[in-house]
């Protein structure tokens, strides 16, 4: 949300392509997004 400036649902919406064009759970996917942006580089 913070780096693309959108709400929350645009956020959920767009965890959840990634998720189905990645094959990864959402959970995965926002992990990885969360220690990218926190520099944990996990992901």
């Amino acid at each position: 949300m913070g780096e693309r400036r959108c709400s929350s649902e645009e956020a959920f919406a767009l965890l959840s392509k990634i998720s189905q064009d990645t094959n990864r759970k959402v959970r995965d996917v926002a992990q990885a997004l969360v220690s990218r942006a926190v520099g944990g580089g996990q992901g």
